[in-house]
């Protein structure tokens, strides 16, 4: 049963890093690709 917990713990761990990556990264390509398009408008 510990091992059980010890594995599901790990992988909340990880899913959590894996989240907060995501939010991090995710706004840096948003803003690339806005300003993408607004060099396209002009």
């Amino acid at each position: 049963m510990e091992q059980l917990l010890i594995k599901l713990s790990v992988l909340m761990l990880i899913v959590i890093g894996v989240i907060y990556m995501a939010i991090s990264f995710i706004p840096i390509l948003v803003l690339k690709d806005s300003n993408k398009n607004d060099e396209n408008d002009e």
